[in-house]
């Protein structure tokens, strides 16, 4: 279930997330003087732009390093964080804490050789349970994990660019909805989440949303002098591009899990080889003449002095560059937390929410051609929302919820059964159960603390649609 907390987090996300894309897309309609020699042109300098998002997101590195230290009181601004898991240590401390407790009180059995006899078996005990089950050692990750993302992210801008230069921009929104679709498909095969009917139905029916309203462009082809062939290739590299995405944000979901790390801390580790790639692409593109990918007038991808001069000369460039930078930050952030906290589908269910806003956005503007053809898919978009979200819920789709629960019924039902069990290995890896002590009852502090992990991890695996797994 879905908390206050939560739901505005998602708000917030759709809002940015909006306030975003209409940023990026701002400079496009604007005709600005660059270099004074040269004739006005659009703002097109998306590798600039990237690399100063990625150096601004680098910079979150060191700020969470001074909130966590509370390097100049920046402690005050500390916040996300969760509990961490019950280790091995933390186990062992409960077990010793409740023998201290048993011991006090015990009634005396009188002094001399009954007491020590007693906390010698004690202590035996004690050691003999650590060594079978030693603590669990908290490592921590390489920064290395950090690779993969940053890698993905930019092959991700990199297709997308040269896409668009193939095809419409009403293709980039039909072809947008494929995220979900490879989200799902890649949260089954790596993250091994069992998705209920309803939650398929509600991406599919998203996807189809979006086809229906990029689809206008193959029925009234309007003026841009794309080739057929041309369209095909800029259409496959968005999707590739769609798929970069959908692996970026899965492998985030599974480390940012698996290691327990703050969003702020992920996302400015992962710029730091972000920064690297996005600085060698500014060179490279600025040393690189393709006049077929380029509406700039020399010709090349990018020219950081033209940038440059059109940001001084129109205040619309200036605002709109401001905007997307900033406001870039603030989405990615947000988008981590969501993702921390109920995995990358969700994620990306809400981000078709911005997409649909702001393709009717851009249509109410004048910024693209309107067909009456693309409102169902307007309209098509947020139902399979509702229904991914089951907020619309519909009787034959609904499968898959009896078994979800029949799962979380099997899972208290085992950690119930292994109260006050000796030695008793749950889950393969080493996790060892609890020792009986004596006296320990029902109130066990230490299935008691599995039970209430439990049910938080419930929660979290429900709005995902899979079965709800205990992690060590």
């Amino acid at each position: 279930m879905a908390t206050k907390g939560s739901v505005l987090i998602g708000l917030a996300f759709v809002f940015v997330g909006l306030i975003l894309v209409l940023s990026d897309r701002w400079p496009e309609k604007v005709d600005v003087i660059g270099t004074k020699t040269r004739k006005a042109h659009r703002f097109d300098h998306l590798f600039l732009l990237w690399f100063i998002k990625q150096f601004l997101q680098l910079l979150l590195l060191p700020l969470w390093f001074m909130i966590e230290k509370n390097v100049l009181g920046f402690g005050v601004l500390k916040h996300g964080g969760l509990p961490q898991r019950v280790r091995r240590d933390v186990q062992m401390k409960n077990v010793n804490a409740f023998q201290d407790e048993n011991n006090d009180n015990a009634p005396n059995q009188g002094e001399g050789d009954n007491q020590a006899a007693e906390d010698e078996q004690n202590q035996n005990d004690q050691a003999l349970l650590l060594h079978r089950n030693p603590p669990r050692q908290l490592r921590s990750p390489s920064k290395l994990i950090y690779f993969p993302a940053a890698f993905f992210a930019q092959a991700s801008v990199l297709l997308l660019y040269f896409g668009l230069k193939l095809t419409y921009g009403s293709s980039f929104i039909m072809l947008k909805g494929t995220v979900a679709f490879f989200t799902a498909l890649l949260a089954m095969a790596f993250l091994a989440q069992q998705l209920a009917c309803y939650v398929w139905f509600g991406v599919v029916v998203t996807t189809l949303g979006f086809a229906v309203s990029g689809i206008s462009d193959y029925i009234h082809v309007p003026n841009g002098g794309y080739e057929k062939y041309g369209i095909a290739a800029g259409d496959l590299l968005i999707v590739m591009s769609q798929i970069m995405f959908a692996t970026k944000i899965i492998y985030e979901e599974k480390f940012i899990r698996k290691h327990s790390i703050h969003p702020m801390l992920f996302l400015g580790a992962e710029a730091t080889y972000g920064f690297v790639f996005a600085g060698i692409f500014l060179i490279l593109f600025n040393l690189l003449d393709l006049v077929q990918y380029s509406y700039l007038p020399n010709g090349r991808m990018e020219d950081i002095v033209d940038a440059w001069n059109q940001l001084r000369n129109s205040w619309q460039c200036s605002l709109a560059f401001s905007g997307s930078i900033v406001f870039y930050i603030l989405y990615t952030y947000l988008g981590m937390f969501l993702i921390r906290d109920h995995g990358a589908l969700p994620r990306i269910m809400i981000e078709s929410i911005i997409w649909a806003l702001y393709w009717a956005v851009c249509l109410a503007l004048d910024w693209e051609t309107f067909f009456i053809a693309q409102v169902p898919g307007l309209c098509i978009v947020p139902i399979g929302v509702l229904i991914y979200s089951h907020i619309l819920v519909i009787p034959f789709v609904s499968c898959g919820q009896r078994g979800e629960m029949r799962a979380q019924d099997f899972i208290r039902q085992e950690i119930e059964e292994n109260q006050g069990e000796p030695e008793q290995d749950r889950d393969g890896n080493g996790h060892a159960g609890y020792q009986e002590q004596e006296g320990a009852g029902e109130n066990h502090p230490v299935a008691e603390e599995d039970v209430r992990l439990l049910d938080h991890q419930v929660e979290i695996h429900a709005a995902n649609g899979d079965d709800p797994m205990i992690e060590g």
